[in-house]
């Protein structure tokens, strides 16, 4: 994906989802991004801002803010001590 792909997926969907979310006029609309480069991008930021949401950026690997990578460590975990409870290098 690049940042041309994202803006346009921005400006055919992220209206609509707000929408079924249940947003009134005056909510605020927060995009929260995980450093991926297309959402970085002029082109996305441009569409983020003409659907006038709020841009936020989360620390890269934030378990607190991204749960999966909770998950992520645990699956890691499990699989070094089955490695090496069987000898596996």
């Amino acid at each position: 994906m690049n940042g041309n792909f994202f803006a346009e997926f921005i400006g055919k969907h992220f209206d609509t989802c707000f929408a079924k979310c249940g947003r009134k006029k005056d909510d605020r609309r927060l995009f929260f991004m995980d450093n991926d480069q297309s959402q970085m991008s002029k082109a996305a930021r441009k569409a983020i801002e003409k659907i006038e949401a709020e841009f936020h950026k989360i620390p890269a690997r934030s378990p607190d803010l991204k749960p999966i990578e909770n998950v992520f460590h645990l699956v890691k975990k499990c699989l070094k001590n089955e490695a090496i409870a069987n000898n596996i290098t």
